[in-house]
């Protein structure tokens, strides 16, 4: 794992050689959501969260930029059926970890999760396909947690597409 780009170690090895690689989890992420502006100033891997009802989440990678976005990304090497409802409830986690007591709704912090999916289940054939909330009249609705699933699977020659390799 010396490319500072691709690795192609094995997922639980991916995890580790992420930790404190603040420019490769800028890299994955600007690729990913397509925000080249993204500075991250904070890389933690296996970081455990807990709740008052018991169920706990451990997430791969939790990263955090410049403008206060948090971001979990999840190495994912096995097929999995509940992928939206994980990734919500990862990124519910990382939300309510954030809210203190008096924090105003609309100083919520965005957060974003991604799925690096080695099977591309819930990629729809794409690159990346980002879950989207729409609301009746077909308008896209503003959730403070965004979703991205990654496809491993797909062969790609970009940025993106070789960096997931």
């Amino acid at each position: 794992c010396e490319s500072t780009t691709a690795c192609s170690c094995k997922p639980g090895e991916k995890r580790v050689f992420f930790h404190g690689q603040n420019e490769l989890v800028a890299h994955l992420l600007r690729h990913v959501t397509g925000d080249q502006s993204i500075v991250i100033k904070e890389v933690r891997t296996q970081v455990v969260y807990s709740n008052v009802n018991g169920r706990s989440a451990q997430l791969d990678i939790v990263a955090r930029d410049t403008k206060g976005t948090i971001y979990d990304i999840e190495v994912q090497s096995q097929r999995e059926k509940s992928l939206i409802n994980r990734a919500y409830f990862y990124g519910a986690t990382l939300l309510m970890n954030e809210v203190k007591a008096g924090t105003s709704f609309d100083e919520f912090p965005r957060v974003c999760v991604v799925f690096l999916l080695e099977h591309g289940e819930g990629c729809n054939g794409q690159l990346v396909e980002k879950a989207n909330t729409m609301g009746t009249s077909g308008t896209h609705i503003n959730v403070p947690i965004d979703i991205y699933f990654v496809n491993g699977a797909l062969q790609d020659e970009s940025g993106l597409g070789t960096t997931v390799q």
